[in-house]
């Protein structure tokens, strides 16, 4: 997961990244497991064409 994570932060997908965090961030209050992360980043990538 953190060469995953690294290698979001050193393409273009920064600002994906950043974009995601803040909408889970104003989301209602959860945790998520590593593997829901990874299907939520996938799910909002996909829905804003990213």
């Amino acid at each position: 997961m953190l060469n995953l994570i690294q290698d979001v932060l050193e393409s273009d997908e920064k600002s994906d990244l950043r974009q995601f965090s803040s909408q889970l961030k104003s989301a209602e209050p959860r945790y998520l497991l590593r593997n829901e992360i990874l299907a939520a980043f996938n799910e909002y990538c996909t829905n804003h064409k990213k």
